[in-house]
């Protein structure tokens, strides 16, 4: 009996944040979790390049934009991983941008069928497109911003429930499923990219031990078969010249035989940043949804990683990094802000590795695999069916995680089954009802506004989960899946900066009083 509880208490045995790895053992996880992500990375470049009609440039943006994502997810995730939550978390392009950028792209684009045909824009209209995503990116990277430098993360944290959050993410994947149909449409290898995925998650991979590069690199190399078919199928001429599946479109194999071997990012790419009205909107309501959706990966991620419950200064500070890497993401012209991967979360689960040691080696990884353009360029390859098998299965799995969300929900209670159906409905309908039934008020200014709100199942949704969670009665606050501050116990230091840094920050009166400042706390948890 004691050797059988041994045995288990070593396969449950968590390497925590402070824990130092080995180099090579760094490396080799810090891989396995490139290896989780990198497919879901490079899908934001090639959705943004695919509607920018920019015809025999399209390779060249996508090669350029798969490089700046790679470059700019690698150094939010250091920065995240050393001064932000210091869990070890990996930052990527969020795909809440990714139904407002599909959108602004293809509205009035009725002379450009983006996917199927060779029609372009000047290379000027797609350059102030590119422009216009950058300077919005920008602006709503404040949203993150204050609200982790003022203390608002850490003091709305009490209101934001599994509910909330559960809404919020599957309406989010919801509005991609139109640009997965879309791309998978173009051919049936698409299919065979996402039964390949979709049969790993299966029972079948519970027969494949877990840890091991294949159980967590899954992704990839399903991701990795189907591409490698679609070359046989190149090389061996067995698709028409013309097949959205050749991967010697318009000369790719001699672009990148010619490309540079080294990507240097320069700041006046795509031109002066611009501004868009809509674009505006719709950037700052999926700025406010990441906030809700990170709030919720962070407390997943110190739940797995076997960490005490994060402090409001480790939210707040986790928010600032997040606003900083949207941010940065604008400034290069990403096409999409940054936030937390939850994917990788449970990645940290099945190979009990939750080292920072561990994050910032990939994070270092993504930034060399970002510097070699010729990696980039065989990226931009991948064709367009496959990166519609990519979002449906990313999409299928973050609704897999926003149902997980209410596993600590009394979902037996009437009072939380209506909220969550309600917030449901209200997100898919009334966003319907705008796009059918436009709002006129007379003021084409707000009519443009409340459009630009109402019309996003994203803001919709969780805005009614969110007051009816905190309005309606008959539940408490166990019984809605909150976590009350009694269980906010254990050590906190995993969350603080090293001593010596802590002493130093603890000497300046004014920095020790700011809300994402470890010694502004007077209690953990607070």
């Amino acid at each position: 009996m004691l050797k059988e509880h041994s045995d288990t208490a070593q396969r449950d045995r968590m390497h925590k944040a402070s824990e130092h790895l080995p180099l090579i053992l760094s490396l080799a996880f810090g891989l396995q979790q490139v290896a989780a992500c990198i497919s879901s990375i490079i899908v934001i470049p090639f959705v943004v390049s695919s509607q920018l009609c920019a015809a025999s440039q399209t390779y060249n943006i996508r090669s350029r934009l798969t490089s700046l994502a790679l470059i700019i997810s690698g150094f939010s995730t250091i920065i995240q991983t050393q001064l932000g939550m210091r869990l070890p978390l990996l930052q990527g392009p969020s795909y809440t941008f990714l139904p407002i950028v599909h959108t602004y792209l293809t509205r009035n684009q009725s002379n450009c069928n983006y996917i199927f045909t060779n029609n372009s824009l000047s290379n000027s209209e797609y350059e102030d497109k590119l422009a216009a995503i950058a300077g919005n990116l920008m602006a709503s990277s404040a949203i993150p911003l204050l609200a982790g430098a003022t203390g608002f993360v850490g003091a709305i944290r009490r209101f934001v429930g599994p509910i909330t959050v559960a809404t919020m993410l599957f309406l989010v994947m919801y509005s991609t499923t139109n640009i997965a149909i879309q791309y998978m449409s173009l051919h049936w290898f698409s299919l065979i990219t996402r039964v390949g995925l979709q049969g790993q998650l299966g029972t079948g991979m519970d027969m494949v031990q877990e840890g091991s590069p294949y159980h967590s690199g899954k992704y990839l190399i399903a991701f990795a078969f189907t591409w490698a078919l679609c070359l046989l199928c190149t090389i061996a001429d067995l698709t028409p010249a013309n097949s959205t599946v050749r991967l010697d479109r318009d000369g790719l194999f001699s672009k990148i035989s010619n490309a540079q071997w080294i990507f240097f990012p320069t700041l006046d790419s795509f031109g002066k940043r611009k501004f868009d009205a809509g674009l505006i909107v719709g950037c700052s309501v999926a700025a406010i949804s990441t906030v809700i959706e990170t709030i919720g990966t962070y407390y997943a991620a110190a739940e797995v990683s076997q960490e005490p419950i994060p402090p409001s200064h480790a939210l707040n500070r986790g928010m600032i990094v997040e606003g900083i890497g949207t941010f940065l993401a604008g400034f290069f012209a990403v096409g999409s802000g940054i936030c937390t991967f939850s994917g990788n979360v449970g990645i940290m689960e099945i190979t009990k590795i939750a080292t920072r040691s561990m994050m910032v080696a990939a994070g270092l990884l993504l930034i060399l695999i970002g510097f070699i353009t010729k990696i980039a360029m065989i990226f931009a390859t991948i064709p367009d069916p496959l990166i519609g098998a990519v979002v449906a299965t990313s999409s299928a799995t973050v609704m897999g995680i926003a149902l997980a969300n209410l596993e600590q929900v009394d979902m037996s209670l009437t009072r939380n089954k209506t909220v969550l159906g309600w917030s449901l409905m209200a997100g898919i309908a009334i966003p319907k009802y705008i796009d059918e039934y436009p709002i006129k008020t007379g003021n084409e200014a707000i009519d443009e506004i409340v459009r630009g709100f109402m019309s996003l199942p994203m803001f919709v949704g969780p805005m009614f989960a969110f007051i009816l969670d905190n309005t309606v009665s008959g539940a408490s606050r166990k019984q809605r899946g909150f976590r009350d501050d009694e269980e906010l116990t254990g050590n906190d230091s995993v969350y603080r900066f090293p001593k010596r840094v802590m002493r130093c920050l603890n000497r300046i009166p004014i920095v020790r009083s700011l809300p994402f400042i470890p010694g502004s706390e007077t209690s953990r948890g607070s």
